[in-house]
């Protein structure tokens, strides 16, 4: 073979090649997605994970991924029952089941899930005033899931749950609840020094009891210290004054007989 006819058939390979990589495509889908095919614009059947040869042409596969995934909603204004404006986040977790639906029926699945997320939060807020809210803060969003759940059912997708993840009050709002939560812990700390108070007199009276010794009662019948020291004192006897003779006064009686005195 000539120098000539070798570089023919390698120049041949070549344009093969070239034309083969144009044509040809492989495509691999992985074990988390799912791949829908096209040929001519006309949707085949959904592919799992592996590897596919396609006509580049003709033919195209849209990859879906099937992961679980979790998002935030950011902050929406919305209006309790008794007209408080607040700014609630959510977040949301939520998995594809069917790539198909969730690719055909809808434009965008992720816009239209924050729609419908959206809408349950407003009409969650709305029925309640701002107390309940904040009371049955953790219950939001369970009912929030109640809600949307079968409207995802349609697009393709399931919600795992979704939570509030901030309630925003205005400044002026703010302030308010805050003084309530810091009268609220003083109240506390009042109660339990109350309590303890009473812990240390039940101990006190069982240590007396214990003893045998009955404690003092309290109220307008307790004896002050003063008046148990005048009770303990024994009586003294007073033995009535000798009367000194005046003429004595001054001397050492102890030297003068007796009858002088």
């Amino acid at each position: 073979m000539s120098l000539v006819e070798y570089l023919g058939i390698l120049t041949a390979l070549v344009i093969v090649w070239y034309f083969a990589s144009k044509t040809f495509h492989r495509i691999v889908v992985k074990e988390y997605e799912s791949g829908l095919p096209y040929r001519n614009g006309k949707f085949i059947k959904s592919l799992k994970a592996g590897s596919y040869w396609i006509i580049g042409w003709a033919s195209e596969i849209t990859k879906v991924d099937l992961r679980i995934k979790t998002e935030t909603v950011p902050g929406q204004e919305v209006m309790s029952q008794d007209n408080i404006s607040l700014k609630v986040s959510l977040g949301i977790k939520y998995v594809i089941e069917d790539a198909e639906k969730a690719t055909h029926l809808t434009e965008s699945f992720q816009n239209d899930l924050y729609q419908s997320v959206q809408l349950a939060l407003r009409a969650v807020v709305g029925s309640q005033k701002i107390e309940d809210l904040l009371t049955n803060r953790s219950s939001m969003g369970t009912e929030i899931s109640k809600s949307i759940i079968p409207e995802a059912e349609k697009i393709g997708l399931k919600v795992h749950w979704v939570e509030v993840k901030d309630i925003m009050f205005p400044g002026e709002l703010k302030k308010v609840f805050a003084e309530e939560i810091k009268a609220r812990k003083e109240g506390l700390a009042l109660l339990e020094r109350a309590r303890g108070g009473v812990g240390r007199l039940e101990e006190s009276r069982q240590r007396h009891k214990d003893s045998g010794k009955q404690p003092c009662p309290a109220g307008p019948a307790h004896t002050s210290g003063f008046d148990r020291r005048r009770q303990k004192r024994k009586p003294v006897h007073h033995t009535p004054a000798r009367i000194q003779n005046p003429l004595t006064r001054g001397f050492n009686t102890h030297l003068i007989p007796q009858a002088l005195l």
